[in-house]
C-alpha cells in the first residue's frame, strides 16, 4: 500500500480565521496558550487565545511550505497508527521544508516552530480551532455565523466569547467537509446535516444551506477524558460530603 498524500490541495490560510483586536480587562484565569479575561461591560467572560500574528513573510512561507509539504510528504498511516506519533512526524517534514525555504529570511527556530505549527493545524488538524478543540476544559464550541466571534462553553468559567472570527462561509465550509472526511462522511445540499464522533471522541453537529439559512453552522460536544469521580464533584461544591456519603453506602 503507497504512502498517502498528506492532501490534495493546500488548506486555506490561517488568516481565513483572525483573532480580533484585545480588548481590555482583567485575566481571570491563563493556561498553555489560553487567556480567560473578564471585560468590563461585557456579559460573557472572553476565551483569548494567545498566538502569535504572523508577517505578511511568515504568512507567504506558511502557504509555500504547505504546498511543498503535500507534494513531498508521504505517511503509511499502517506504519504510523498513533495520531499523535504521526502528527510529530508530519512536523518534522514540515519543519526541514520550512528551514530549506526560509533561507536568508533572518527567521528564528522559535517562528519556525511556530510556523511549523501552524502548517500542521491547517492540513491535518482544525486550524485555529485546533487548540480550542484539543483543551480538555471545554465542554461546547459553537461556530454560529460568519463574522461572530466563535462561542465556547468552559467547565470553570460557563460560556464565553472568543477571539476567533471566521471571516468567510467558504471557511467554515472547508472545515465542515474536513470533519466529515475523517469520519467517512459527506455533507451536500442533498445530505446537508453532519452529525457524527470525531477521532478524539467529541459530538459534532453540522449544518449547511438550505438547513441553516444564515451560512453554515459548527457545534462540538466535547467529553472529558477523565471522567469525574466523586472527590472531584465533592471539590466542585456539587454535592455535601453527607450526601454523598450516603450514595457510596447506596451504591456498594
Amino acid at each position: 500500500k503507497p504512502a498517502a498524500k498528506l492532501a490534495d490541495k493546500p488548506a486555506p490560510s490561517t488568516a481565513v480565521i483572525r483573532e480580533t483586536a484585545p480588548k481590555v480587562g482583567k485575566v481571570v484565569d491563563s493556561y498553555g496558550h489560553t487567556e480567560i479575561v473578564s471585560i468590563a461591560g461585557e456579559t460573557l467572560p472572553m476565551y483569548r487565545l494567545k498566538l502569535p500574528e504572523l508577517t505578511k513573510q511568515e504568512l507567504k512561507l506558511l502557504n509555500i511550505a504547505k504546498e511543498k509539504a503535500i507534494e513531498e510528504v508521504r505517511i503509511d498511516p499502517d506504519k504510523i497508527p498513533d495520531p499523535a506519533e504521526r502528527r510529530n512526524t508530519i512536523m518534522r517534514e514540515v519543519l526541514k521544508i520550512l528551514e530549506r525555504e526560509s533561507k536568508g529570511m533572518y527567521i528564528s527556530p522559535g517562528r519556525l516552530t511556530h510556523l511549523g505549527e501552524a502548517a500542521v493545524r491547517d492540513m491535518i488538524g482544525y486550524g485555529q480551532l485546533d487548540p480550542i478543540i484539543a483543551d480538555d476544559q471545554l465542554e461546547d464550541i459553537l461556530v454560529t455565523a460568519v463574522g461572530k466571534p466563535v462561542y465556547v462553553y468552559h467547565r470553570k468559567h460557563g460560556m464565553c466569547s472568543t477571539n476567533v472570527v471566521f471571516e468567510s462561509e467558504k471557511s467554515i465550509k472547508y472545515l465542515i467537509d474536513k470533519m466529515a472526511r475523517v469520519v467517512g462522511r459527506r455533507i451536500d445540499q442533498q445530505t446537508p446535516l453532519l452529525d457524527a464522533r470525531l477521532p478524539d471522541g467529541s459530538r459534532v453537529n453540522a449544518t449547511i444551506p438550505p438547513v441553516s439559512l444564515d451560512g453554515p453552522t459548527i457545534s462540538i460536544r466535547k467529553f472529558r477524558k477523565d471522567p469525574l469521580t466523586i472527590i472531584d464533584i465533592l471539590n466542585l461544591g456539587t454535592l455535601s460530603t453527607d450526601f454523598a456519603a450516603f450514595l457510596w453506602l447506596v451504591v456498594d
